[in-house]
């Protein structure tokens, strides 16, 4: 399992988090509303880095770890 950083961009911003996966294909699979970001950006800080790892990880796949925001995204459809 790995971690990455994904982003859901909803248009005028975006919400960032940390998925843990086997691959990112799994990610893009599963939440394919999600985009897996290869590098994290440069306005990103350590402690805006911080709070997305404490409020916005989970395991991709495992919907009792899906923060509200993501459970939306497939609650949505």
């Amino acid at each position: 399992m790995a971690e990455f950083l994904v982003v859901y961009d909803y248009g005028t911003g975006g919400i960032w988090g940390y998925a843990t996966a086997p691959s990112a294909d799994v990610i893009k699979r599963l939440l394919p509303d999600l985009e897996v970001v290869e590098e994290r950006p440069a306005w990103m800080d350590d402690e805006t880095e911080r709070r997305a790892r404490q409020f916005s990880s989970f395991v991709a796949g495992d919907e009792a770890t899906y923060p509200d925001w993501v459970r939306h995204l497939i609650n949505r459809g």
